[in-house]
């Protein structure tokens, strides 16, 4: 053996391959290695004190001079060429030019077949219908669907619009934001959004950009569009919340409602009251997913009905309605969104029957004001929750509407739909108003498109019915009881004042009874049917 001939016998693999590499590995480079393929050098001859001398390419990954040329290699080491490694431990390896692929495909079809799986009968997976993953040319993968950057264009909004929230709401109210990914905000499904984001999103003008031609149901002008429609409204248990027009028929021939009658026409209720307008609620669920309101004077809104964009503002929607409005300030009637927060539920006291109810409660009212009530649930006023309580302003109404009685002045009906459409909007509640958004879209529709709407579109109707308001049990005032004792303890309390703990003549049953008695519901009767 000559002394710059390299010993073959027993020298180490790994040695070998070390001194054959052009340079050393370096584990955070940018390109990864390549298994099996490494840069192969011209010369054999080495010494331990000298560098080795080598050709190699530019390219780390050329293996040009060993396919080319494998005797180069045969010849002096006892080796044998196999090609590129496409198995390793059960690992499947593909080497291309855009990268080192690696998959376990054929390990696991050995393993069925090992058990005898591959006979078995197969299950379908569920898995996301709205989740697209499409090619990111910056790197990794862009998801479309729920958990999508927001294109630039749809994140313009414009100004804020003042909260119509009761104190206690917008106490509880958490300002929690979307997730930051790679320094951009991505946004959550739009059912679990919180209200702050989702109010933003809602007042913010999708109109004044060109519609996405991305979205594939063209009755919405874009994305998020869609998102709200399918994730809140239509999986709404209840569609709409339901709403009747009354039978006056009823109420003028019944002295039981002779004064709240007078009352709703001294506010300017009767045209709402005999309004009967059947409706479609796919259109009025695409009514509550596109509508945007506009911050101006007028108050405009625009919309998507089918696949046209329809716009209104309140005077024509009042005018649909029979309110037409009056350009004045404060010329339409008084209001009960006139502040940013609801009045507190005791203003209602003397709105229900002495000696009975909680402020708050919608028993025991007086009778003329429990039909008042009635009649804004079925107008104004509808609800989908609870029917015992009263809620934000709608203890405005009713107190307003004491407040005014006899002076004359009427509603503004028209304001008050407004604001609840938009608290409706913002919130996630149960569209509203299903009857009077129908007439106004049909009205709408015929002025921009000068033809019927039933004549374009296939309409599935739903009836608005009519509802006659039956005569109503009330209970007899109760004279001798302390005024503390309604503001602090509910009807029926277990423990009552020591005050009411006396006892008095009554006149009704002419023998005496105790006043801790009498405040339990409806224990002795003190019942009347009103004439």
């Amino acid at each position: 053996m000559e002394k710059n001939e390299m010993p073959i016998v027993g020298a180490s693999p790994r040695r070998i391959g070390r001194r054959l590499r052009p340079r050393p590995f370096n584990a955070a480079a940018h390109h990864p290695p390549r298994i099996g393929r490494r840069p192969v050098q011209a010369s054999v001859a080495w010494d331990p004190y000298e560098p080795v001398p080598y050709v190699a390419s530019e390219n780390p990954y050329d293996t040009s001079i060993v396919d080319d040329e494998p005797e180069l290699m045969t010849d002096r080491f006892e080796m044998s060429m196999m090609g590129e490694m496409r198995f390793f431990l059960g690992f499947e390896i593909k080497q291309l030019r855009e990268g080192t692929f690696i998959n376990q495909a054929k390990y696991l079809q050995d393993m069925l077949k090992r058990f005898k799986m591959t006979e078995m009968k197969g299950v379908a997976t569920p898995m996301v219908t709205k989740c697209h993953l499409a090619l990111d040319p910056n790197g990794g993968s862009k998801k479309r669907g729920k958990g999508h950057v927001e294109d630039e264009e749809e994140e313009e909004f414009e100004l804020r619009r003042p909260s119509k929230l009761t104190a206690r709401q917008q106490a509880a109210q958490k300002n929690v934001k979307s997730p930051i990914v790679r320094g951009k905000r991505v946004h959550v499904s739009v059912k679990n959004m919180p209200y702050l984001e989702y109010k933003e999103l809602r007042q913010g003008n999708p109109y004044l950009i060109p519609r996405n031609n991305r979205v594939a149901d063209k009755r919405f002008h874009n994305k998020s569009q869609e998102e709200i429609f399918y994730e809140i409204y239509v999986t709404f248990k209840k569609a709409i919340v339901t709403q009747h027009s009354i039978e006056t028929a009823k109420m003028t021939a019944t002295r039981y409602f002779d004064e709240a009658y007078a009352l709703c026409g001294e506010f300017g209720l009767y045209p709402m009251m005999e309004l009967n307008k059947d409706f479609d609620i796919g259109l009025i669920q695409q009514f509550y997913a596109t509508v945007h309101f506009q911050q101006d004077e007028a108050r405009t809104f625009r919309w998507m009905t089918h696949e046209t964009l329809l716009e209104a503002n309140l005077a024509s929607f009042g005018e649909a309605l029979g309110y037409p409005r009056s350009p004045i300030v404060n010329a339409n009637g008084w209001q009960s969104h006139d502040s940013s927060f609801a009045l507190t539920k005791d203003v209602l006291e003397p709105l229900y029957i002495k000696g009975w109810g909680v402020p708050g409660k919608s028993a025991d009212f007086l009778p003329t004001w429990d039909i008042m009530l009635r009649v804004y649930r079925e107008m104004i006023g509808p609800k989908g929750g609870n029917l015992d309580e009263l809620h934000t302003y709608e203890v405005d109404l009713m107190a307003n509407s004491h407040a005014k009685q006899g002076t004359g002045e009427n509603l503004d009906v028209m304001d008050y739909i407004y604001n609840e459409m938009w608290t409706c909007v913002m919130e996630k509640k149960f569209p509203l108003f299903a009857p009077f958004i129908m007439k106004l879209i049909e009205d709408t529709w015929i002025s921009t498109r000068q033809d019927p709407l039933a004549h374009s579109i296939p309409l599935n109707i739903t009836a608005h019915e009519v509802k006659s308001l039956r005569v109503k049990r009330h209970n007899s005032p109760i004279e001798d009881v302390p005024p503390l004792f309604m503001r602090s303890h509910q009807v029926g309390s277990p423990s009552l004042p020591a005050a009411c703990n006396r006892s008095f003549v009554s006149p009704q049953l002419s023998t005496t009874v105790s006043i801790s008695n009498i405040l339990r519901p409806r224990s002795l009767g003190f019942v009347r049917r009103a004439s």
